[in-house]
């Protein structure tokens, strides 16, 4: 064997030069290309070798998935879609709250006439003792001026109940008036027969047009 450093003749199974010195390095032969050819054909030659496994198309495993996708898509749009109409709702609350003031919930009294009070959006009343005579002179009685807003066609309407110093009920009486047009002012006369000297108010119970 040659070394490769000074080109010395050594023996074939020689470490070391014996005439430098120096380490020889042993060589591998490179496997010949009938070797790895023949390597690269087993399988092809050899017949009872299991062929390589090829992995193939699952039509169920994609269908899955693309329904899984468009399930996830769906229900992005559909959470986008809540948010959007929740925002809209809560504008459109607001909105109608802003337009519904506490000015438009108070009642509209401008039709009422001046001394009356409104006992509903219909009727507006007025106690009075100075309009006409005196209807008896041995009984309790009330006189109550009406006016009607709209008016009622088929007559008015009221009760009302006595009530004694400490304003306990002692009794009830009521009246009513044939047909008044709207505007138009009628008088209710509430009487109790006879005289009760414990009897010293009235109470309205109801006032209100004829069905």
């Amino acid at each position: 064997m040659n070394c490769k450093f000074c080109q010395g003749q050594n023996d074939a199974d020689a470490v070391f030069c014996k005439n430098c010195g120096s380490r020889i390095a042993a060589e591998t032969a490179a496997p010949t290309s009938q070797e790895s050819s023949s390597h690269a054909t087993f399988f092809e030659s050899n017949p009872y070798a299991p062929a390589p496994t090829k992995k193939k198309f699952n039509p169920v495993v994609m269908i899955a998935a693309i329904a899984a996708a468009a399930i996830v898509v769906i229900a992005v749009i559909g959470l986008s879609s809540n948010s959007s109409t929740s925002d809209s709702t809560d504008y459109s609350s607001s909105e109608t709250w802003d337009d519904t003031s506490t000015e438009s919930l108070v009642p509209d009294t401008s039709w009422v006439p001046a001394g009356y009070t409104s006992y509903d959006d219909n009727i507006a009343y007025k106690w009075t003792t100075q309009e006409g005579s005196d209807p008896c002179s041995d009984c309790n009685f009330w006189k109550m001026k009406v006016v009607p807003h709209y008016g009622c066609s088929n007559g008015v309407y009221g009760e009302i109940n006595m009530l004694d110093a400490s304003e306990t009920r002692v009794d009830w009486t009521n009246d009513s008036l044939p047909s008044l047009g709207a505007g138009e002012t009628g008088l209710l006369v509430f009487e109790n027969y006879p005289w009760d000297e414990s009897i010293d108010s009235g109470e309205i119970v109801e006032l209100t047009c004829h069905p």
